[in-house]
């Protein structure tokens, strides 16, 4: 999965694979345009997560188990769904980027504490 910011396009736009489980690499992809979450399970799930933006960093992050999502298509039709599982949990990771939000602003602060050393690693490789 993809935000376009994270490759440096400022629209809202994301690729998601419609996965069931995190092994799930052969499923069909869907690009969703000016995505929203407008519903939220109240059953949530605890799950580790990680991020090409932020390389070899992880942490466990609690997110509703199901959203409902309003989204374009690339021809600008509406549509609105509702989804469970890995799909959500991914989708709801790339929409945070849209909304300029990575997966360690979930984070405790002691947690992101301890990751500040490494954090501050990678932005100067980066940097550079």
């Amino acid at each position: 999965a993809l935000a376009a910011p994270q490759v440096g396009i400022e629209k809202r736009i994301l690729v998601a694979l419609q996965m069931t489980t995190p092994e799930d690499n052969e499923a069909d992809p869907i690009v969703m345009v000016n995505a929203e979450v407008v519903g939220r399970s109240p059953e949530t799930w605890l799950y580790e997560e990680g991020c090409l933006s932020i390389p070899g960093i992880r942490g466990d992050v609690t997110r509703p188990e199901g959203i409902t999502v309003r989204y374009q298509d690339v021809d600008g039709t509406p549509h609105m769904i509702d989804i469970d599982g890995m799909f959500a949990r991914v989708v709801q990771h790339e929409i945070d980027h849209l909304d300029g939000k990575l997966f360690i602003d979930y984070l405790s602060m002691g947690e992101r504490t301890l990751l500040k050393p490494r954090l501050k690693k990678i932005a100067e490789k980066y940097a550079s």
